[in-house]
């Protein structure tokens, strides 16, 4: 499978159609997970930190246009949320979201790091975190960073999609299911939650290049 690559001197890659498919199923599954988690009338804040292991440089090109990648989508789908949520709600709901964008690749950050600027992002926004190094390096770092900000709940969702799930280590899955986490894997063309932390380190199946109202949201 080709490996995308981002620079800032030249036009995004184009998107495949693999990752149009997984970066669909993400969004969708996201904007679920958002409604899922919040159907109480009387909840006053959300908290989520969402992290991208092999984020990428933000966004493809997809014919004549150009399109988010799996940061961006992010970052999208927590202000929908937001302004979702809030839209016939008596009390406000308080959406409180960080991201956490690593890559190993500095071209890749660089390009990230402009998009988000072009977007109004700043480079002192506090909630989004980007950082330039192998993921396996900065997970642990991460994961202490999460447990501050959520000593309790702890609720979070990793997606880690690097060319095919092949390329991810289990022993990083592993890591991850030790917390409160939710995990994202890609599969080559599949996109699939695989399990969540009370019931250890379960895999759970996902449909092929669609959303399941099934998978696990909790």
């Amino acid at each position: 499978m080709a490996e995308f690559r981002w620079h800032l001197s030249d036009p995004p890659p184009r998107i495949q159609d693999h990752s149009h498919a997984k970066l669909k199923v993400l969004r969708s599954y996201l904007s679920a997970y958002f409604d899922r988690l919040n159907v109480s009338p009387h909840r006053e804040e959300f908290k989520l930190d969402l992290v991208d292991g092999f984020c990428g440089g933000g966004t493809f090109t997809d014919g004549t246009i150009t399109v988010p990648g799996s940061p961006l989508i992010m970052l999208e789908e927590a202000h929908a949320a937001n302004d979702r949520l809030n839209r016939n709600r008596a009390k406000r709901l308080r959406v409180d979201c960080k991201f956490y964008f690593v890559d190993k690749e500095q071209a890749h950050i660089d390009h990230l790091n402009a998009c988000l600027a072009e977007r109004g992002y700043g480079p002192n926004d506090e909630r989004i975190v980007l950082r330039h190094g192998h993921f396996e390096n900065s997970l642990d770092g991460i994961v202490a960073e999460i447990q501050r900000r959520q000593p309790r709940a702890g609720r979070s969702i990793f997606l880690l999609d690097q060319a095919g799930f092949a390329q991810v280590e289990l022993e990083l899955v592993n890591r991850i299911f030790r917390g409160r986490f939710r995990l994202l894997c890609g599969y080559g063309s599949i996109l699939a939650p695989c399990g969540g932390l009370r019931g250890g380190s379960r895999w759970r199946a996902g449909s092929v290049l669609g959303f399941d109202s099934r998978w696990p949201f909790a």
